[in-house]
């Protein structure tokens, strides 16, 4: 940055890479792209030192903090001059996955990048039962993670301008994300809003708060949303939703599409409870 002048490049992808990172210890460069590969660089002689397969296409990669990847997998097993320390990476299939990268002391060069959890951000959609997660218009796809290292927590953000906030558990590699909050970044045209009437049940599980408000907008999902905007997503629509209504006990909210089809949700259980077949076009009032 002082002379302005390149040092070093690297041509190994053969696809656009999206996202890098950078060992705790500064020594190693990490890049992945959508060639669905992770690649482990040595910066101090910038050669290409691993190519780790990851089987999907990759948006975002974080680095955890050596405090957090400690305090998750344990320093048991080290030995003097041994370096571990944990990713995580996102991509076109909804998904956070981590990754052990251990590094043998004697061999710098010498290391192994494990699995070891991995945490559905986004359910796939499916029609008569085939996933289109993997379709042109995925809107379950993670485009990049953020990472709060004094706050403890991470934010991943999707295609359809969401964003899902979670808490580094560092008690426990069995579950170290625990989610904390959603939020909509975007809602396009609102078709309708739905007040929920009956505040005793639709409480949303992790924190409790209560959903004020049923929100259509120009999309296949239905947001429900509380006074702190906190939001959950109910998917099941395959097109965008026009209408909804709720039923004066405040129990269940029903909704119609240009999918031909209206559903019966349980606002106790946020479940999907019954699909209104029949209409041979779209349903755009009920």
């Amino acid at each position: 940055l002082i002379t302005s002048t390149c040092i070093a490049s690297f041509n190994d992808h053969i696809s656009s890479p999206k996202a890098i990172g950078f060992s705790p210890d500064g020594y190693m460069l990490l890049s992945t792209g959508l060639d669905k590969v992770i690649n482990f660089y040595e910066l101090r002689d910038y050669s290409l030192i691993k190519l780790f397969p990851v089987m999907e296409e990759i948006h975002g990669l974080i680095v955890l903090s050596n405090d957090h990847s400690n305090n998750l997998l344990g320093e048991k097993s080290l030995k003097i001059g041994d370096t571990q320390f944990v990713i995580i990476v996102c991509g076109e299939r909804g998904l956070l996955r981590l990754f052990r990268i251990f590094i043998h002391g004697k061999n710098k060069s010498t290391f192994t990048c494990e699995p070891i959890y991995q945490l559905v951000v986004t359910e796939p959609i499916a029609i008569n039962n085939a996933d289109i997660t993997n379709d042109s218009n995925n809107l379950r796809c993670i485009n990049s993670l953020l990472y709060l290292p004094l706050r403890n927590e991470i934010i991943a953000v999707t295609s359809d301008h969401n964003f899902y906030c979670y808490n580094i558990n560092t008690n426990t590699v069995d579950e170290p994300l625990v989610k904390s909050r959603q939020m909509v970044g975007y809602n396009d045209d609102i078709l309708d809003i739905i007040w929920l009437p009956n505040n005793d049940i639709n409480e949303d599980e992790n924190n409790n708060d209560q959903f004020n408000i049923a929100v259509i907008t120009n999309s296949c999902q239905i947001k429900l949303m509380n006074e702190s905007f906190d939001t959950k997503l109910l998917d099941g629509h395959i097109d965008i939703v026009l209408a909804a209504d709720v039923t004066p006990d405040g129990k269940y909210l029903i909704t119609c599409s240009k999918d031909k089809t209206c559903r019966v949700w349980d606002l106790n259980t946020l479940a999907n409870i019954a699909i209104g077949s029949g209409h041979t076009d779209s349903i755009s009032s009920i």
